[in-house]
């Protein structure tokens, strides 16, 4: 027996709809992994056409497909980049979450860099003193400060406020950009992740 999965477009419009509203602000609608198996190119056509202002991936072969099937979507890579790939990234958003990294994209010209702070949740970011060096270094490139919250959708709340927290205190010092720290719990739930933009994934997908 094969299996038929059925993805209702008309239903991820409304779930971005209902991040953007939840929100107050930009959302970009994640699809990494296919979409989560939802299909990516699918999935991101109908958040773009709910208002999504663009397309999160997790590697650069993925935006490189994602490009294909959308060529007019403006595509983030939010896992870092492999050495070497950096070329291969013109044209997308990049999240740099190393120095290392943000030496090697600022070789690259056509590239929208955001840099990524560790606010606790101690998976990959800047200090603050480095987030700050990369923004100097990024210049006319920087696009964004973005971090992410390790506990926005458990009821207890305070380890999510002091990231917040964190994040706010270091957005007050960064040159302008767009901030975002909101993931799909801190867009609903959390009101001190409510920055410019949000980065939603698993809501979107009626979860």
């Amino acid at each position: 027996m094969r299996s038929l999965l059925r993805v209702d477009a008309a239903a991820v419009r409304a779930n971005l709809e209902r991040l953007r509203a939840a929100h107050g602000g930009d959302v970009w609608a994640v699809v990494k992994a296919d979409g989560y198996g939802h299909g990516a190119a699918d999935v991101g056509r109908a958040a773009l056409q709910a208002g999504a202002i663009g397309l999160g991936v997790a590697t650069l072969p993925e935006a490189h497909a994602l490009r294909t099937a959308l060529p007019g979507a403006r595509i983030m890579i939010l896992s870092p980049l492999a050495p070497g790939e950096e070329p291969a990234a013109a044209g997308f958003d990049v999240i740099c979450s190393t120095p290392g990294a943000m030496e090697r994209l600022a070789a690259v010209p056509d590239v929208r860099i955001h840099v990524k702070a560790d606010t606790g949740m101690g998976r990959w970011g800047l200090t603050d003193d480095e987030a700050l060096a990369a923004a100097a270094a990024a210049g006319a490139k920087l696009a964004g400060l973005c971090s992410h919250l390790a506990t926005s959708e458990d009821r207890d709340t305070t380890f999510a406020e002091e990231q917040a927290a964190r994040f706010r205190a270091l957005a007050d010092r960064f040159p302008p950009c767009s901030r975002h720290l909101a993931n799909s719990g801190g867009a609903l739930y959390l009101a001190s992740a409510r920055f410019d933009a949000a980065r939603c994934g698993i809501a979107l997908y009626g979860i």
